[in-house]
């Protein structure tokens, strides 16, 4: 027993650590309606209730006429108001199989060990606890693997850790209890699987209103929870349903991590910052919820494969749905509107598709950052939206030049941008590779005013904040001017030119003349011959 005392206490220890605290305490109302409490009918003061086996519970109940075979003749502990006065619990119930009816009990003060608790059930079956009040305790309930617990109409209040706490306990019910202004958590259901909880209340409990960690196969419906870091929060849980809860006044109305194939339908979150938020999470169903007045309506973290229809989405400060590097999701007939920011917003978010949904007086009703590729639209309306679908693509730096070569006496370059994509308006940086000072204008002119070769480089970012680089090593080239030799023409006169030309002339008839006298000459010589 005192092993296993040490095991499960490492174990809270451990489950305690990994609860986030990002609770905001300005976020409480304090003029919030809290929901009555009753006390017992009648109680009477009685010292704690230690019950370890079906003998000692026999004994406990002697003569009440009941054997504890069945519910028909359960044993029956009623009417007693508990103060454990700082040490171990007001009722602990080990290690029984009988039937059992705990009801109009008040406990208060129990110890602070791993056990300790207003009501501790450990290693027990076929428990009934009802209209109990527990207070400033360890644990205001605590049962430890135990199975067919039924908790029902119970308040749990100003306890150390949880409100309600099952661990390792499979097969219990829990309706119509209340949790409130505990350390920790309201509801806490750790290694434990299908179990029923109906019409619960929490409010007032910084962590979580109700907290699921490694615990699969629950039905979570009809409950409500506010003022909390998370109202209803899944940790590396499996197949939960959870139908028509409430969960306003948190940091996030509904929180699934590391928790793949569960099912919410017909649930509220309102006034958080994000009313369902799923992170790393894959192949959930979210179907005919409402999320309003939250920062964000849903959004989606490194999550894929999540299934969204038929859900409403409005009155938020920035997006709708907000996704973010999560892919191959599907979303069909879901309504956003009147968001901030955008109906439908995906970052970086792939192979995602979206039929029959609608968008209206949002910024942008679809929006799809130009990190986001291969999504697939069809049948989608968007109205009234400054813009119904938004690619943001990223910009395509080019440019050309009029010349690439210039000299030093002919050095200056005409600049003109070519490039295509991203969303205007665009910033210009040229670095034009003379350490001369950057030019932010589209097309600049350019003069360069020393030998060499420049590198240019182009960064433009458009008004998305994306940015495209071009860089053209050795792009420009500058020469010295070159001479050209142009020889002195000396001044002629009239005379000169007559003489010239004249003396020309005479040159020709006498080469002519000397030519026939020659060919006069072979042909008499030849005659005679």
């Amino acid at each position: 027993m005192q092993k296993n005392k040490t095991i499960l206490f490492f174990l809270i220890v451990l489950l305690t650590a990994t609860y986030p605290f990002f609770y905001d305490s300005s976020t409480i109302l304090e003029h919030i309606e809290h929901p009555e409490v009753q006390n017992p009918n009648s109680a009477s003061i009685y010292s704690p209730i230690y019950i370890n086996g079906n003998a000692a519970l026999n004994t406990f109940c002697s003569g009440n006429g009941t054997t504890g075979a069945s519910w028909e003749s359960a044993h029956v502990i009623e009417d007693y108001e508990i103060d454990a006065d700082g040490s171990g619990s007001g009722i602990i119930i080990g290690f029984t199989n009988l039937y059992l009816i705990i009801r109009n009990v008040t406990t208060s003060n129990s110890g602070s060990d791993t056990f300790d608790a207003g009501i501790s059930l450990i290693n027990s079956t076929n428990v009934k606890i009802i209209d109990t009040n527990s207070s400033n305790n360890n644990y205001g309930i605590l049962v430890y693997n135990s199975i067919y617990i039924n908790l029902t109409g119970n308040n749990a209040w100003n306890s150390t850790n949880f409100g309600f706490f099952l661990l390792s306990s499979n097969n219990t019910i829990l309706s119509g209890n209340k949790a409130y202004n505990n350390n920790i958590v309201g509801f806490s259901l750790s290694y434990s699987s299908n179990s029923v909880l109906s019409g619960n209340i929490a409010w007032n409990n910084p962590s979580h209103g109700f907290s699921l960690s490694y615990s699969n196969n629950n039905l979570l419906s009809g409950n409500e929870a506010w003022n909390s870091s998370d109202s209803f929060y899944l940790f590396s849980s499996s197949n939960n349903s959870l139908s028509g809860n409430n969960a306003w006044h948190s940091n996030d109305g509904f929180s699934l991590s590391s928790s793949d194939n569960n099912s919410l339908s017909g649930n509220d979150a309102s006034n958080s910052s994000d009313g369902f938020s799923l992170f790393s999470s894959n192949n959930n169903t979210l179907s005919g919820n409402d999320a309003w007045n939250n920062k964000h309506g849903f959004s989606s973290f490194y999550s894929n494969g999540n299934t969204f229809s038929e859900n409403k989405v409005y009155n938020n400060i920035l997006n709708g749905f907000t996704l973010f590097h999560s892919n191959n999701s599907a979303f069909s007939e879901n309504n956003a509107y009147n968001n901030t920011n955008s109906g439908f917003y995906f970052y970086s978010s792939n192979n995602n598709s979206l039929s029959g949904n609608d968008a209206w007086n949002n910024e942008n009703g679809f929006y799809f950052h130009s990190s986001s590729s291969d999504n697939t639209l069809s049948e989608n309306d968007a109205w009234n939206n400054e813009y119904d679908f938004y690619f943001d693509l990223l910009p395509v730096v080019n440019f050309t030049v009029d010349m690439t070569q210039i000299t030093l006496d002919n050095n200056t370059v005409q600049f003109t941008y070519t490039g295509t994509d991203g969303n205007s308006p665009f910033n210009f940086q040229w670095d034009f590779g003379d350490f001369s000072d950057n030019s932010t204008e589209q097309n600049p002119i350019h003069q360069y005013n020393s030998i060499g070769n420049y590198t240019v480089i182009l960064t433009v970012t458009d008004a998305e904040g994306d940015l495209d680089v071009k860089i053209i090593i050795d792009y420009i080239q500058v020469q010295e001017a070159k001479d050209i030799y142009i020889p002195e023409i000396p001044e002629i006169s009239g005379y000169y030119l007559l003489w010239v030309f004249g003396f020309g002339l005479i040159s020709v008839i006498i080469l002519i003349r000397r030519t026939m006298e020659r060919k006069k000459q072979f042909q008499n010589k030849w005659l005679k011959k």
